[in-house]
């Protein structure tokens, strides 16, 4: 097995805390992408010789060896200082020039995060750009790797910014340990066309009986086919869909 150089304290590096101070006997963990599974890495590309896990920072804030990665391999660094205070955490990562062709969908951040409650986080400085309201979000807590998106981003004018998560299945809680955005922006996302349109009103696509949404609404609408193999375009309201049969919803979302 060959390995790859890791962009992570790979080469020639040198770490320090957030006040710029010599990261002396700090720790740098590695884990497998999205867990808290250890996972080795190597002294040089021949991955004869695994590195400490964690790697001990010398005197100088150095790592005593090169650190090389599995090739196509995700990895977790968790950076901490002698004590095992968390500096920084950077999910997803991958070798220099990996063979991996799949980029990631999550982006790895490295903020330091805040459990507030069981759907609040806070973060340092103004990040409401960066989690955006309807972004996914990946979030990591001590049972494992969650999802959900972002309902509400606000900054208080000084110093936080305070996010409210909407979860697909588990709360946060205080074991919450890191943040990831998705790989897409909620603002102006680069989603295919064909996957959204807005197909302004076109007569043949519109639906136009009573059981369906007035035309001269102009909203977005998806191709979906429809159990008897036929493909429609279904406006987004449209609440459910069984078999060939769609079920419209009118402006107030109540069924028409």
């Amino acid at each position: 097995m060959s390995a790859i150089l890791s962009p992570i304290g790979g080469a020639a590096a040198q770490f320090f805390n957030n006040l710029g101070v010599i990261l002396a006997g700090g720790k740098l963990y590695t884990y497998a992408a999205g867990t808290l599974s250890a996972l080795a890495t190597y002294t040089d590309s021949t991955a004869a010789t695994s590195n400490s896990n964690p790697v001990i920072l010398d005197s100088t804030g150095r790592p005593p060896n090169e650190i090389w990665l599995q090739n196509s391999t995700g990895y977790k660094f968790v950076l901490t200082d002698a004590n095992n205070v968390t500096i920084g955490t950077w999910d997803n990562i991958q070798g220099i020039n990996s063979a991996s062709s799949t980029p990631p969908e999550w982006l790895s951040n490295g903020l330091a995060v805040t459990y507030v409650s069981a759907s609040q986080f806070s973060v340092s400085g103004n990040l409401t750009g960066l989690f955006s309201v309807n972004r996914r979000i990946q979030y990591g807590l001590s049972s494992g790797t969650y999802y959900g998106f972002v309902s509400a981003s606000s900054y208080d004018g000084s110093t936080t910014t305070t996010v409210t998560v909407g979860v697909d299945s588990t709360a946060l809680n205080n074991t919450l340990y890191y943040v990831n955005q998705s790989f897409l922006s909620s603002v102006n996302p680069s989603i295919p066309q064909n996957y959204t349109q807005d197909l302004g009103g076109t007569t043949a696509q519109r639906p136009t009986t009573t059981s369906n949404p007035p035309a001269a609404l102009n909203m977005p609408y998806l191709d979906y086919t429809l159990g008897n193999g036929t493909t429609t375009a279904v406006p987004i309201w449209c609440t459910n869909i069984t078999g060939s049969t769609v079920t419209w919803s009118n402006a107030a979302g109540m069924p028409v």
